[in-house]
This record gives structure tokens, sequence and C-alpha cells, in this order.
């Protein structure tokens, strides 16, 4: 390859100039009873990784075995074992409250008034047993395309009946505990007219929306995460436009691209540089208050299978670039306090962030696969130090700039990320690469 297009930068692009963000929930989806993931593993690479909580899930079948009692069993102990790890470590736990219960409606969607009443009791057990503890809450998952339905996909559950289940959820969580934030939808497949029946009869019975935009099954264009960030910024919109007067949270309680062999899979190191991007990116957004990964840990052996090969961890619990990436890329996206994207030239993503310290940090990608971009950031003020991390890789050692002329880095798809002065957070000159 050879290099063109030498420029000179910065300015704000309208759209996401100085926007003012909090802090960000940080997490991934854990599997911690279907598929055994052992609760102390979990909490070490949660921590490492600089995760401030995670979403997991206690079936309605496992708490009521017998019609009418209800009890926590032993096989959850890892989940209880999460979450009070999890609330001393200062975290959110997130729950998911879902599927059906075989002495209910044949443990399909409850939707007649015993089963849904079933589904309360559950309900209230569950937030009664955690009040204090968790504070999120998320109503089903994927009842739009048919996830726990019993009947194979997609079998689509219609909003209305949703709805009814969602708003006696609503208010027995909240007579329990008025704190907590309960979460509607996670709506699979991007269906934005079922959100918008949904949106339309559930009134003010719910706290925020979750949603699931996948795109990995897209072409190489429409696979990225920068095609997610625009659909997101559409969706906001699209609540906005439903909601008027109100600011209404977006929760990505799933997001990932699966590093299974074969058709729609995403190479290890793509999808490490997926994340760090996505990531960064939704801090564009005030409106996204939490992003989890999904999942974990891979959830089975197949390399051919895509269901096996959503992990940031292997099954033998060997972290994959993606888990790197996270754990550069986390305390950045949780704490920076304001976030304004800066102009570049075209493919070159710049991304220049606010932290609660005083200092700033830069994030730099490029679009364009195969065609990255030599970046030459300004040297510091005298004194003053720049430190230069790529994200993504198992030792994070950052390159120090302090007192010396600076050179160029070779900036492709996966994020830089440049730490110092936020005065000192300027590009000298950038070169694209150009297929010979």
């Amino acid at each position: 390859m050879h290099f063109f297009s030498v420029i000179l930068l910065f300015g704000c692009l309208g759209w996401g100039s100085a926007l003012q963000a909090s802090e960000l929930l940080v997490g991934t989806t854990v599997h911690f009873y279907e598929y055994r993931n052992d609760s102390t593993q979990y909490a070490k690479f949660a921590q490492e990784a600089g995760m401030n909580t995670f979403r997991g899930e206690v079936y309605w079948n496992a708490i009521e075995t017998k019609k009418g009692e209800l009890r926590f069993p032993e096989s959850l102990a890892a989940i209880d074992t999460a979450i009070n790890t999890a609330v001393a470590a200062k975290n959110q736990p997130l729950l998911l409250l879902d599927y059906g219960d075989p002495y209910y409606d044949n443990g399909s969607f409850p939707i007649t008034e015993e089963a849904q009443a079933g589904f309360v009791r559950y309900v209230e057990f569950i937030v009664s047993r955690y009040k204090g503890k968790v504070k999120h809450y998320e109503i089903w998952n994927e009842w739009n395309l048919g996830m726990g339905s019993g009947r194979p996909l997609p079998y689509p559950g219609k909003a209305k009946d949703y709805v009814a289940l969602l708003k006696k959820a609503y208010v027995a969580i909240k007579r329990i505990d008025p704190s907590a934030v309960v979460i509607a939808g996670a709506i699979a497949e991007r269906d934005i007219p079922w959100l918008k029946e949904m949106l339309v009869q559930a009134g003010g019975y719910y706290d925020g929306v979750s949603v699931h935009p996948y795109n990995f099954s897209a072409g190489p264009a429409g696979r990225t995460p920068e095609e997610v960030i625009t659909w997101l910024r559409s969706l906001k919109d699209t609540i906005a436009s439903y909601t008027p007067g109100k600011t209404i949270p977006i929760f990505v309680t799933e997001i990932g691209w699966p590093t299974h062999l074969g058709w729609n899979g995403t190479s290890q190191e793509s999808a490490a540089s997926y994340l760090a991007r996505f990531f960064l990116l939704c801090k564009l957004l005030p409106e996204i208050q939490g992003i989890w990964w999904y999942d974990f840990r891979d959830d089975g052996l197949d390399a051919t299978n895509q269901e096996h090969n959503f992990g940031l961890l292997l099954r033998n619990y060997e972290p994959k670039p993606a888990y790197y990436a996270l754990r550069d890329v986390a305390p950045l996206v949780r704490e920076a306090l304001s976030v304004e994207q800066l102009q570049t030239q075209s493919n070159l993503f710049a991304l220049k962030f606010l932290l609660p310290n005083g200092g700033g940090a830069l994030a730099l990608w490029s679009t364009d696969p195969g065609k990255p971009f030599q970046v030459t950031p300004a040297s510091p003020a005298s004194g003053r130090e720049l430190k230069i991390l790529e994200v993504g890789h198992s030792e994070a050692s950052p390159t120090s700039l302090k007192d010396k002329p600076s050179e160029p880095y070779l900036v492709g798809e996966r994020p830089w990320l440049w730490y110092g002065d936020p005065q000192d957070l300027r590009i000298e000159k950038s070169v694209q690469a150009a297929e010979d």
C-alpha cells in the first residue's frame, strides 16, 4: 500500500459536539444457570475488565417447580453469589425476569389472567429477595421474536399481550421497590413496528427501553459498529416522537459479533475492534445508559456453531482479544464527563473525551478495511506527558511521549487511545493508505 491525503485536523461535528454524559453501565450477559458460568471466575474477570454491571437470568420455572410454591433453589446459588459480590463492589446487576412455567399456559407466553398472576407472584418473589441489591429489571427477553413461547422461531408475540404483562409486573415491582428501574422490550430484529405498538399501549409503565441491535448477518458495509450507532440514533428519534416531553433511557442489553467459523462469523481480532468502537461510540448518545455485550463466555466448543461463540472468553476461560478491548475502553466510557466527535477526513474517526480528573482522551480508528492511517500526534507541551495505546492486547503497554518528538502511528480498524492534557490531544497530520 502507499499513502496519500495529508491533512491537518480539528473541528467538531455538530451532532457530536461536547455532549454531556453520565456514568454508563458497562458489562456482559452471564449465563450462571443454563451454561454453568462460575461466579468466582466471572467476578475476577469483571473486576479486571472494569465492568460495573452484568445481566443475568432467574427463570420463572426454576423458582416455581411446584404450582403455587415459590422457592430459591440451590441450583441458582451462583447468581446469588454474583449479585452479592457485585453489590459489595458497588456495581449494578440487571436481572432478566422471563420465560414461562409449565403450570401456566403450557409453559408458553403468560397470556391468560391466571398465568399473568402467576408471573407477577414470581416477580414479587425475586424483587423482594433482591431489594436494595438489584436496581434494574428487564421484563422478558425478545417476546417479539417468540423467545420463551415454546414454538419454533420466529413466533412473534403480540405487543398487546406483552404490555398487559408489563403493566402488572411494573406495578408489582414499584410497590416493593419504588427506586427500581423497569426496562421494557428486549426487542430483537430491530422490530420498530412492534416497538411503536408497545410504546402506544404501555403508557408510563416502564422506565426505559431495551434493544438487541445485532447486525453481524449483514454484508461487510452493514455489519459495523458505526452502522449500529446510526440505527440507535434513529431509534432514539422514534422513541422521542412517541413520548413527547420525556427522555426515555435506552439500554442495549445484547450486542455482539460471534467468532464462529463460516457464514456471518467474525474473526476474533475484528470482534475486538468492533467491541471497542461500539462502546466508545455509545457515549455520543446520552440516552444510552447501559451496554451488555453478549456474552461473557462461549456457550460451547463447536467452532462452527454461531451460538457457541459469542463470548469474551473461550469455554476454558481463556480471554479473546475482545476481552482485552473491553478492559481498555471500559473505564473511559464509564467515567467520561463529555465527548465530542472531531472533524476529520472521511473514514478516520476521532472522539475526544473529558475525564473527571481534568485529563482527556482521544480515540482514533479507521473505518476503511485494509486502508489504515498514519497519524502523528502533536508533541505535548514541555513537561507534560502523552500516553498512547492500541486497545485489545493482552499486555496493556502504553507508549509515553514526554519531552521528545512524536512519531506517526498506524491507525487501522482497532482503536488507539491517547491520554493526556486535553490541550495536547491534537493531531499534527494524518496520511491514509491507498490500495496499490
